[in-house]
């Protein structure tokens, strides 16, 4: 065989294994930057599953992070009497069948709220207990509204 082809197929095979050499080094490079991410998500993963464990076992002691809890929102019907000069009104706080004497204040409106700070749902884990919007409505006596429904019948 020549001696020129044989010298001219090495040097083609030498520039192959440089080009081959050249992309295993780039892979290996790219491989130790995968690695060190698998690794810094190993370590991750670890501190999660630890704090998990905390959590789970703080829900099973009764602890865990305090809970603040929910507001209720209710309406109420007064007299306007009671609307006009205030006092005291029963009320039954159905969610926890506790029964409640509320100070209605003079000159409430309809529409109004009042508020009774901490009166909702109790909190959890030290939190604080809800609130209790109670939105006022005015109830008009029976005989009243009998007269406002003929009053309008025959004005029409």
């Amino acid at each position: 065989m020549n001696t020129s082809i044989l010298a001219e197929e090495l040097a083609h095979l030498s520039t192959n294994i440089e080009h081959v050499q050249r992309q295993h080094d780039a892979l290996q490079s790219e491989l130790r930057s995968v690695e060190k991410e698998v690794e810094a998500f190993s370590d991750d993963m670890q501190r999660f599953d630890a704090l998990r464990d905390v959590c789970v076992a703080l829900g099973k002691l009764g602890g865990g992070l305090p809970q603040n809890g929910a507001d209720i929102h209710d309406r109420i019907g007064i007299r306007p009497e009671l609307a006009a000069s205030g006092g005291p009104y029963a009320y039954l706080l159905r969610p926890v069948s506790k029964k409640l004497v509320v100070k209605i204040p003079p000159g409430v409106r309809a529409g109004q709220r009042i508020r009774l700070t901490g009166m909702g749902m109790p909190g959890r884990n030290g939190g604080k207990d809800g609130d209790l919007f109670l939105e006022v409505r005015l109830r008009r006596p029976f005989l009243s509204r009998v007269k406002n429904f003929i009053a309008g019948i025959i004005g029409q």
